[in-house]
């Protein structure tokens, strides 16, 4: 009885991840042309999403990686549904355990693309769209050498960290990497315009986050 009521939960939950995430990636989609930052070819390669080791690229409708969240997302709340069945009508032939990881992995299979967006009303970070109220505010590091980030990415090296600091909720920072100096400045005006400012070791209540001075000059 348990196992079936744990099974149906995360049946629920699955198939609720699924579509959220299809639509905030549609919303995002929508949006990315109506961007304060980035906009042009030159800016998208100057950032580095947190969930990629690559160039951000462009999102919109038309693009592969658009159409395979959106086809996956459907074949994934299949998948989910053929297995919850088999759980919920036949004797498990393998564990509990393995059970809830299929689950887990079929759920977390339609992966978003990292993106980053600055809007005159907010930012979209992975295809989830944030209020300026909800963001304490940033940190800033530069990455050099024993860098956690240094060496994933040629790119990235001697680039620069911006980490967003929210108020609450589940997500507590997220991160994007800056490659130059001279596009981490244009980013952080318009952070300043939204009244997103940056922290200082004694506001940043994250212990797990560094934030050393830089020199920006």
């Amino acid at each position: 009885m348990w196992s079936e009521l744990f099974f149906t939960l995360l049946f629920i939950f699955g198939v609720y991840y699924l579509l959220r995430n299809s639509y905030n990636i549609a919303i995002a989609a929508e949006r990315s042309k109506e961007a304060l930052y980035p906009g042009t070819e030159e800016e998208y390669k100057n950032i580095f999403p947190a969930s990629e080791n690559k160039e951000m690229e462009p999102l919109t409708k038309d693009t592969r990686t658009y159409r395979f969240v959106q086809w996956g997302t459907a074949v994934a709340i299949v998948l989910l549904g053929i297995l919850f069945v088999y759980v919920i009508t036949t004797d498990l032939h393998f564990s509990f355990l393995t059970a809830a990881n299929l689950f887990g992995f079929i759920i977390f299979l339609v992966r978003l693309p990292g993106n980053f967006y600055i809007h005159s009303d907010g930012l979209i970070l992975n295809g989830k769209f944030f209020s300026p109220r909800k963001i304490k505010g940033y940190s800033v590091e530069k990455i050099v050498r024993w860098h956690e980030l240094y060496g994933l990415h040629p790119g990235m090296n001697n680039g620069y960290k911006l980490t967003l600091h929210f108020r609450k909720g589940f997500v507590f920072h997220h991160f994007v990497v800056i490659r130059e100096l001279e596009e981490l400045k244009k980013v952080e005006k318009y952070l300043h315009d939204l009244g997103i400012y940056e922290l200082n070791k004694e506001q940043n209540e994250d212990p797990g986050v560094k934030t050393p001075m830089i020199d920006k000059q």
